[in-house]
């Protein structure tokens, strides 16, 4: 067994209300999962297949385009969130600001490289999110924490202009350095 893994079952066994899962799913994780007692409810996004039958009937398997995540989760806040950033990459714009939304206690996001897990981490940083990662193994954990953070439209149009002007300033730095 992988050490994420390992770190990801240890997490999962102390977390306690709703939980989405998007992109992790080997068996010893989510057997972990249906285990702990105190998950009210476990949703799998990103088309996720179990091993078993008798998983099926725990876990409610949901096939939702990730850009649609706030539009189906915006009532009900989910406590936790485990995410394999290989299937959130392409979402990147719009799931950071949604996941802020829908979530109100912890992120966990694997990352495969520190440059990746910078990035996210900057931008979870904007929204005054509290930020912490380890390495574990060849892999690197994300731990975002969102229980003192507050979201409202103003602050979102705040930080998507501060995207803007940082991503132009990238393409300055890169276009002077040719």
């Amino acid at each position: 067994m992988k050490v994420i893994e390992t770190k990801l079952i240890n997490l999962i066994k102390d977390v306690t209300g709703d939980v989405i899962l998007i992109g992790i799913s080997f068996n010893s994780f989510l057997k972990a999962a249906k285990e702990n007692k105190e998950i009210s409810k476990l949703h799998l996004l990103k088309s996720i297949e179990f091993g078993d039958e008798e998983n099926k009937s725990f876990f409610e398997k949901i096939d939702l385009p990730l850009n649609k995540i706030k539009k189906k989760y915006k009532k009900n806040k989910i406590d936790y969130i485990f995410i394999d950033y290989n299937h959130i990459k392409n979402y990147l714009k719009s799931f950071i600001k949604d996941s802020i939304y829908i979530n109100n206690k912890k992120i966990y996001i694997v990352f495969d490289n520190e440059d990746d897990l910078i990035k996210v981490s900057n931008k979870y940083k904007m929204f005054n999110s509290e930020v912490t990662y380890s390495k574990e193994g060849k892999s690197y954990l994300l731990r975002i924490d969102n229980t003192n953070v507050k979201s409202n439209k103003i602050k979102d149009k705040i930080v998507e202009l501060k995207e803007v002007l940082n991503y132009l300033l990238d393409l300055l730095e890169k276009h002077t350095l040719k």
